[in-house]
Parts: C-alpha cells; sequence; structure tokens
C-alpha cells in the first residue's frame, strides 16, 4: 500500500557542503561571479547509500 511506506528521498542526505562564491563588478551594469559547491553526506547518514555532488558555475550578471 503506497500510502503507508515511507520514503527517503537522497536530498535529505545532503546535510554536509562547502561553498565558495566570488563575484567582481566589472560595470555599473555588469558582473562577473564564480562558484563552486560541494555536498556530501558526512554528518547522519542514515541510508545505506553514500551521496555526493559537486558544482561548478562561472558566469555574467547583468542588473539594470
Amino acid at each position: 500500500d503506497l500510502q503507508h511506506q515511507e520514503f527517503t528521498n537522497i536530498e535529505d542526505e545532503n546535510r554536509s557542503s562547502a561553498q565558495f562564491h566570488i563575484a567582481r563588478k566589472l560595470t555599473d551594469d555588469w558582473t562577473v561571479e564564480g562558484r563552486v559547491a560541494y555536498w556530501r553526506n558526512i554528518l547522519g547518514n542514515t541510508m545505506d547509500l553514500a551521496f555526493s555532488r559537486a558544482v561548478v558555475y562561472a558566469g555574467f550578471v547583468y542588473s539594470k
């Protein structure tokens, strides 16, 4: 019976993370930015699986 089953999402396990974000204004309207982030289930792992994710981002932001 699906109504009485308990589901745990892998997103519940990504409690530990390290992130670095840097931005520099180029002009009054433009900014360049970069970000590195890493998530991992280091503490409180209640599931029998490992979780890790890394994201690297670089881009420009236009704001008027």
